[in-house]
Protein backbone atom coordinates (compact mmCIF):
# COMPACT_ATOMS: atom_id res chain seq x y z
CA UNK A 1 0.00 0.00 0.00
CA UNK A 2 1.41 3.38 -0.96
CA UNK A 3 1.40 6.11 1.65
CA UNK A 4 1.57 9.88 1.13
CA UNK A 5 5.12 11.24 1.16
CA UNK A 6 4.74 12.91 4.58
CA UNK A 7 3.55 9.66 6.17
CA UNK A 8 6.31 7.68 4.45
CA UNK A 9 8.93 10.04 5.90
CA UNK A 10 7.31 9.91 9.35
CA UNK A 11 7.26 6.09 9.28
CA UNK A 12 10.92 6.07 8.27
CA UNK A 13 11.84 8.29 11.20
CA UNK A 14 9.83 6.30 13.72
CA UNK A 15 11.44 3.08 12.50
CA UNK A 16 14.74 4.45 13.86
CA UNK A 17 13.28 5.35 17.27
CA UNK A 18 14.08 2.97 20.11
CA UNK A 19 10.75 3.75 21.77
CA UNK A 20 11.96 4.85 25.20
CA UNK A 21 12.31 2.73 28.35
CA UNK A 22 11.04 -0.83 28.43
CA UNK A 23 7.50 -1.40 29.66
CA UNK A 24 6.75 -3.55 32.67
CA UNK A 25 5.72 -7.11 31.89
CA UNK A 26 2.10 -6.98 30.67
CA UNK A 27 -0.64 -9.09 32.22
CA UNK A 28 -1.60 -12.30 30.41
CA UNK A 29 -3.66 -11.89 27.26
CA UNK A 30 -7.25 -13.05 27.78
CA UNK A 31 -8.44 -15.99 25.71
CA UNK A 32 -10.75 -15.34 22.78
CA UNK A 33 -11.54 -12.13 20.92
CA UNK A 34 -10.01 -8.92 22.23
CA UNK A 35 -11.23 -5.39 21.57
CA UNK A 36 -8.43 -2.85 21.68
CA UNK A 37 -9.84 0.55 22.66
CA UNK A 38 -7.46 3.50 22.39
CA UNK A 39 -8.59 6.54 24.40
CA UNK A 40 -7.16 10.02 24.06
CA UNK A 41 -7.46 10.57 27.82
CA UNK A 42 -9.16 9.45 31.04
CA UNK A 43 -12.36 11.34 30.23
CA UNK A 44 -13.21 8.52 27.79
CA UNK A 45 -12.93 5.80 30.44
CA UNK A 46 -16.56 5.82 31.65
CA UNK A 47 -17.91 5.15 28.15
CA UNK A 48 -15.24 2.59 27.30
CA UNK A 49 -15.64 0.86 30.65
CA UNK A 50 -19.40 0.56 30.14
CA UNK A 51 -18.80 -0.85 26.65
CA UNK A 52 -16.19 -3.30 27.99
CA UNK A 53 -18.53 -4.54 30.71
CA UNK A 54 -21.35 -5.06 28.24
CA UNK A 55 -19.15 -6.87 25.70
CA UNK A 56 -17.75 -9.14 28.40
CA UNK A 57 -21.19 -9.92 29.83
CA UNK A 58 -23.09 -10.43 26.57
CA UNK A 59 -20.47 -11.69 24.13
CA UNK A 60 -17.47 -12.87 26.16
CA UNK A 61 -15.21 -10.28 24.52
CA UNK A 62 -12.31 -8.96 26.59
CA UNK A 63 -11.24 -5.32 26.27
CA UNK A 64 -7.81 -3.74 26.38
CA UNK A 65 -7.88 0.03 26.87
CA UNK A 66 -4.74 1.99 26.04
CA UNK A 67 -4.12 5.54 27.17
CA UNK A 68 -1.22 7.95 26.79
CA UNK A 69 1.38 7.06 29.44
CA UNK A 70 0.96 10.42 31.21
CA UNK A 71 -2.81 9.90 31.52
CA UNK A 72 -2.39 6.34 32.74
CA UNK A 73 0.13 7.26 35.44
CA UNK A 74 -2.20 10.00 36.72
CA UNK A 75 -5.03 7.53 37.44
CA UNK A 76 -5.57 6.39 41.03
CA UNK A 77 -4.27 2.85 41.57
CA UNK A 78 -6.71 -0.01 41.74
CA UNK A 79 -6.24 -3.54 42.93
CA UNK A 80 -6.79 -4.84 39.42
CA UNK A 81 -6.75 -3.45 35.94
CA UNK A 82 -9.17 -0.50 35.99
CA UNK A 83 -9.29 2.71 38.03
CA UNK A 84 -10.67 2.26 41.51
CA UNK A 85 -13.79 4.29 40.66
CA UNK A 86 -14.86 1.66 38.12
CA UNK A 87 -13.23 -1.59 39.25
CA UNK A 88 -15.51 -2.21 42.22
CA UNK A 89 -18.67 -2.15 40.10
CA UNK A 90 -17.36 -4.33 37.25
CA UNK A 91 -17.40 -8.08 37.03
CA UNK A 92 -14.71 -8.02 34.33
CA UNK A 93 -12.91 -4.65 34.17
CA UNK A 94 -10.93 -3.79 31.05
CA UNK A 95 -7.17 -4.15 31.00
CA UNK A 96 -5.45 -0.76 31.10
CA UNK A 97 -2.08 -0.30 29.40
CA UNK A 98 -0.08 2.59 28.00
CA UNK A 99 -0.40 3.09 24.25
CA UNK A 100 2.75 1.89 22.48
CA UNK A 101 5.16 4.53 21.24
CA UNK A 102 5.38 5.30 17.54
CA UNK A 103 8.47 3.06 17.30
CA UNK A 104 8.13 0.29 14.71
CA UNK A 105 9.57 -2.29 17.12
CA UNK A 106 7.26 -1.35 19.99
CA UNK A 107 4.21 -1.41 17.71
CA UNK A 108 5.14 -4.85 16.37
CA UNK A 109 5.74 -6.20 19.89
CA UNK A 110 2.44 -4.76 21.15
CA UNK A 111 0.41 -6.18 18.25
CA UNK A 112 2.23 -9.53 18.42
CA UNK A 113 1.52 -9.92 22.13
CA UNK A 114 -2.07 -8.69 22.30
CA UNK A 115 -3.34 -9.81 18.84
CA UNK A 116 -6.44 -7.58 18.98
CA UNK A 117 -9.48 -8.40 16.87
CA UNK A 118 -10.59 -4.77 16.40
CA UNK A 119 -9.21 -1.32 17.23
CA UNK A 120 -11.74 1.20 18.51
CA UNK A 121 -10.15 4.67 18.56
CA UNK A 122 -12.07 6.91 20.97
CA UNK A 123 -11.48 10.62 20.53
CA UNK A 124 -8.63 12.39 18.81
CA UNK A 125 -4.84 12.33 19.19
CA UNK A 126 -4.36 10.02 16.23
CA UNK A 127 -1.00 8.23 16.07
CA UNK A 128 0.00 7.95 12.37
CA UNK A 129 2.66 5.22 12.70
CA UNK A 130 0.49 3.11 14.98
CA UNK A 131 -2.48 3.34 12.63
CA UNK A 132 -0.40 2.76 9.49
CA UNK A 133 1.43 -0.29 10.91
CA UNK A 134 -1.62 -1.96 12.44
CA UNK A 135 -3.30 -4.61 10.27
CA UNK A 136 -6.23 -4.70 12.69
CA UNK A 137 -9.62 -3.44 11.45
CA UNK A 138 -10.12 0.07 12.85
CA UNK A 139 -13.11 2.14 13.89
CA UNK A 140 -12.87 5.80 14.91
CA UNK A 141 -15.63 6.94 17.24
CA UNK A 142 -16.54 9.84 19.46
CA UNK A 143 -17.66 8.64 22.89
CA UNK A 144 -19.23 11.16 25.23
CA UNK A 145 -16.58 12.23 27.74
CA UNK A 146 -17.52 11.95 31.40
CA UNK A 147 -20.79 10.16 30.79
CA UNK A 148 -22.24 6.68 30.37
CA UNK A 149 -23.36 5.27 27.06
CA UNK A 150 -27.08 5.41 26.40
CA UNK A 151 -28.88 2.21 27.31
CA UNK A 152 -26.18 0.65 29.47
Amino acid sequence: MRHPLALTLYLSLTALDGGGPEEALPPPRPEGPLLWAQADGPARLPGLTALAERLAREDGVATLVTLPAASLSALPPAGGTAPAAFAAALSQPPLLRPVPSESAGRIAAFLGYWRPSLLLWAGGALRPALLARSPVPRLLCELPPEGPLVGT
